[in-house]
């Protein structure tokens, strides 16, 4: 029942290009956090990159409990560290998650998380997107998205990097 947006601080490693656009076929949208506004950015926090995962409670506070120095962490702060940590090799992500639930009206898959359209500063094309795919995207680059900046990447002629050119 819960639901993660997930955002990454890079627009240009190419592992995540490779995982989550469908090879460098895709799109990435830059989001800016408007303060002014009540955004799921606002509440998104740092993924912790551990060796181990956790669990219901560190060492350390198991012995404080039995020690009577403090409460064990119950509920929501054993589910935000579950929900925000990964494995160490996945550190190259970078990754930042906003964690919400489920409401009652909602349907049981996945939901849209309505976001307003200042906030989508900049739009990157994959080095492999189609033709039609960046006609459809920079068709929409127009009324309350004419504000948002569109970038074309490209493979860098010698290095294993990305390039972006910005699209008039």
């Amino acid at each position: 029942d819960f639901r993660l947006f997930c955002v990454c601080e890079n627009n240009d490693n190419l592992l995540l290009w490779a995982h989550y656009t469908e090879n460098h076929t895709g799109a990435v949208f830059q989001f800016q956090c408007i303060t002014k506004l009540d955004v799921p950015l606002l509440a998104a926090q740092r993924v912790v990159y551990a060796d181990e995962a956790p669990g219901l409670a560190t060492e350390e506070e198991w012995i404080e409990s039995m020690l009577g120095l403090r409460p064990l962490n119950t509920g929501e702060e054993v589910t935000r560290r579950l929900l925000t940590t990964k494995a160490r090799v996945l550190e190259h992500e970078k990754e930042w998650r906003v964690v919400t639930t489920r409401r009652p009206y909602e349907n049981q898959g996945y939901e849209d998380i309505k976001f307003f359209p200042i906030e989508v500063s900049k739009v990157f094309l994959g080095c492999r997107i189609t033709d039609l795919d960046k006609a459809d995207i920079l068709s929409l680059l127009t009324g309350p998205f004419a504000h948002t900046e569109a970038y074309q990447a490209r493979q860098h002629p010698k290095r294993y990097q990305l390039e972006f050119d910005r699209i008039s």
